[in-house]
Formats: structure tokens, sequence, C-alpha cells
């Protein structure tokens, strides 16, 4: 249904009581009696522009946040155009909101509404502590594997040389000789923060195994003048967005690098990684349904394999055609 027919909405939908006002600072409370409709959400559309999803009876609409505020005569900056706003920008970390919800973390403090697991702060710290004991020659921790930062970090050379190097960079930023806990204490706070970075990094190495299954895949069905031709492009295209992880991640590695810059502007810092780790969220959320059915995906010559194909063609396509990146609209 179009917008403008979802505008015609009956009066029954507008006679709800609005939520409390109270809640605005935390949760997605609005005045309108539309938001109080039932079975009312908000999400992205299919070209990922954010919108009011309605579902009443045979009624079925998706109306733009834009076209919302002009249909409904939200006045700018008014108490709903001011949460109109907050949804639109926490929609990059919740695929749905519905009035009432609580508002994300990522938007109220900076902080993550979602969890890193252990292994991701141990991780975060181990890449830290490498590029501590590494500060003097400059060279960074992005050409070590993941599964081998731990033991690494852990190894009397690496851990002997933090030791000294600390009370160098203590120096340097102008503290006493009895504060250097300062350091180690913004390195552990700062690991916690990376650890969310290194999660996202994990999820999306899944795309890796697209690559590969794709080429097992295309080894039964290069016959198949369809799947097999589907195939063929999809390992064409799947070549920009994984050069454009590594260069994202590379660049969040580099920041953490600075090892002075951390202690020294560490709210700067922290700020800087938190942009970064939302960005890496966000796109994480944008490829996870390609990434769950690639997952599961038999490598065999079926219908579900066929249907995950032709799904990663039509999504790299709309997304990564030839010589352009994905980017945040």
């Amino acid at each position: 249904m179009t917008a403008s027919a979802a505008l015609r909405l009956p009066e029954e939908m507008l006679n709800a009581r609005p939520g409390d006002k109270d809640e605005r600072s935390t949760h997605f409370v609005f005045e309108h009696k539309l938001f109080t409709v039932p079975s009312v959400y908000f999400a992205m559309t299919a070209d990922r522009k954010p919108a009011f999803h309605i579902t009443y009876g045979d009624l079925c609409a998706s109306i733009e946040t834009r076209s919302l505020r002009r249909g409904f005569s939200i006045e700018p900056e008014s108490p709903d155009d001011r949460m109109l706003r907050i949804v639109e920008r926490s929609l990059r970390f919740v695929r749905q909101i519905r009035p009432n919800d609580s508002i994300p973390r990522e938007v109220l403090d900076g902080t993550a509404s979602w969890a890193a697991d252990e292994r991701h702060l141990v991780t975060a710290h181990g890449r830290l502590t490498i590029q501590l004991a590494s500060w003097m020659t400059g060279s960074t921790t992005a050409h070590i594997r993941r599964d081998q930062i731990a033991s690494l970090a852990n190894s009397p050379t690496v851990v002997q040389r933090v030791h000294g190097v600390i009370g160098e960079i203590a120096r340097r930023i102008g503290l006493e000789p009895g504060e250097k806990h300062v350091i180690t204490d913004r390195i552990a706070a700062f690991a916690k923060e990376m650890s969310y970075v290194e999660a996202v990094r994990e999820r999306l190495e899944v795309t890796r195994e697209i690559e590969q299954k794709a080429a097992r895949l295309f080894a039964i069905y290069k016959t198949d003048r369809v799947v097999g031709d589907s195939l063929m492009r999809v390992a064409v295209l799947m070549k920009a967005p994984l050069a454009a992880f590594d260069i994202m991640f590379s660049a969040a590695d580099q920041n953490s690098a600075d090892i002075v810059g951390i202690c020294q502007n560490y709210e700067e810092k922290v700020a800087g990684l938190r942009r970064t780790r939302d960005d890496l969220f966000e796109l994480y959320m944008f490829w996870e349904p390609i990434l769950e059915a690639w997952q599961t995906v038999p490598i065999e010559r079926c219908k579900a394999a066929e249907e995950t194909v032709r799904k990663t063609f039509q999504f790299l396509a709309r997304n990564y055609p030839l010589q352009t990146t994905w980017k945040r609209s």
C-alpha cells in the first residue's frame, strides 16, 4: 500500500492514550496517537530508508519517516520530531523499534548495547600488550593471526618489554614515577572498548567462508548455466566487500597502535574507536542475513543452495556493483 493510502487511518486506531513523557530520556515515547496503534514499528526499508510500518487488518504499509512527518503534521523540533530523529539514529543498532522500547545505549551514552565475549577482550588486550612491547620500533599487530595473539602477549620476552615501556610512556606524557598504574588502567579500559571491534571482526570473517563455499558449489554447478553463472558473478562481486573489510579493520588496528595517544588523549581515542565500532556493527547487521544463510547451506545440488546463491548474487549486485563500495546511508 502506498504512503498516501496509509495516511487515512481508521479513527479507532488513534484513540489510545500517549505514553509517559517522563520516559523520553530512555525510551521511545511519542505524543501523537498514531504511535499508540497496536503492532506498529520502525525498521529499515529494502533500500535502507528508516520507515514506520503499520499492520492493521488488511492495512499493511510502510511510510518513510520523512513522509511520516509531513503526513501527520509532526512539526520540526517538536518532541515527536526529535524522537523520530533518535529512531533514525537507533536503527543502525537494532532491526526493529516499537513505541516505548528502550533507546539503544549507543545513542544514550555511547556504550554498546550488545555483548562481546571474554575471548574478544583477551584478544584486544593481547593486541595492545604486543603493541606496547613493540612501541619503540613502531610495528603493529596487523600481521599477527588472532589465534597467535594471546600466547605471544604472554611470552616472557613481551612481558619484560612491557614493564620497561610503561615507565617510559608515563614519563613522556608527564606522569609521576608512582603513577605508572594510569597507563595499565587506560590500556585495560581501552582493551574493553576494542573487544567489540574484535567481536565484529570475528563475525565478518565468515564472509571468507562464503568465498570458499561458493567455489565448492561452483564445482558442482559449473555445467548449470544459471546457477553456475551466478556463482561466477558472486566470486567477482565478493572481492570489493572483502577488500573494504580489510581496509576498515586495518584502520582500526592503526588507531590502536598509537599507544601514547591512547594514554594521553584517552577520551578522544575512545570516542573514535566507538565510532568505528558502530560503523562495523552496522555493517555486520547489514550482512547478517547472508552470513547466516551460508552457515547452514548444504554444499550439494539442492534448492536451498540455489536459493542462497540467488539471494547472495542479488545482495551483492544491489549493494556492491563493480567499482562501488558499501556505505552507510
